[in-house]
């Protein structure tokens, strides 16, 4: 689904597997107490909490000592939807970015790459572990949007994944202005040039709501808060 290497950025999240505390170890121990881990903030006791985020702290500390503790680290984690407040616990100063997409594409996407994972080391009951995929996507939709709603302007933003897409140069720009970054010339020419190739990139991951036995209808249901706060379609469309 991507190009996997020692060499390639990746996501935070595989740093906690050294501490036993990662919800990607799901896949390979598909049991009840790893769910925690996919509801951080409100499930992991708060001491825990605290060792591992100490823990990631360290690593983010160690990586800016390598590549310079001037720079601002920036972490495309997708289970840190479930961290808002232990983020901005640890690391006050955070600015956290929340991308919004569409529930069509966004479950059929997270059902196709979590079954894959949990498939390499068990055979699951798709049913069934559609259903918890579901229940864990409902979370991460709804608790960064009521918890970065807390927050002052200054310190986070939620955008929909389409206005990214749509033009990723000033989608860019527009963060930095928001959080006082400066923007170099060198790193104008960059995010055009990345532009022009994302308008050329295309997808090898395939999926659809169909693949899992899921209807529109239903979606539009169980997530209608989602639809309404940011006027998606309801129409169905094929990925």
């Amino acid at each position: 689904m991507h190009r996997i290497s020692h060499f390639e950025a990746e996501e935070d999240e595989i740093i906690l597997i050294h501490i036993f505390s990662s919800l990607f170890l799901a896949f390979m121990f598909p049991f009840d107490e790893m769910d925690q881990f996919a509801r951080f903030d409100t499930d992991v006791e708060p001491e825990r909490r605290k060792k591992i985020m100490g823990f990631y702290k360290k690593c983010v500390q160690r990586h800016l000592y390598v590549f310079g503790p001037h720079k601002h680290f920036l972490s495309k984690n997708p289970a840190s939807s479930s961290k808002i407040n232990s983020i901005y616990e640890t690391f006050p100063d955070a600015k956290i970015i929340c991308m919004v997409r569409h529930p069509f594409e966004a479950i059929p996407s997270a059902i196709s790459w979590v079954s894959y994972g949990f498939n390499q080391f068990n055979s699951a009951d798709q049913s069934a572990l559609t259903a918890k995929i579901l229940s864990l996507m409902s979370h991460w939709y709804t608790y960064p949007l009521s918890e970065l709603d807390k927050r002052l302007q200054e310190s986070q933003t939620i955008e929909t994944y389409d206005n990214l897409m749509k033009d990723p140069a000033e989608f860019v720009k527009q963060l930095y202005l928001r959080f006082g970054f400066n923007i170099s010339e060198s790193f104008t020419d960059f995010l055009s040039a990345e532009t022009q190739k994302a308008k050329k990139y295309k997808s090898r991951h395939e999926y659809s709501l169909a693949q899992y036995g899921l209807f529109p209808e239903k979606i539009v249901s169980d997530f209608k808060p989602v639809f309404e706060r940011f006027g998606f379609s309801k129409e169905s469309f094929i990925q």
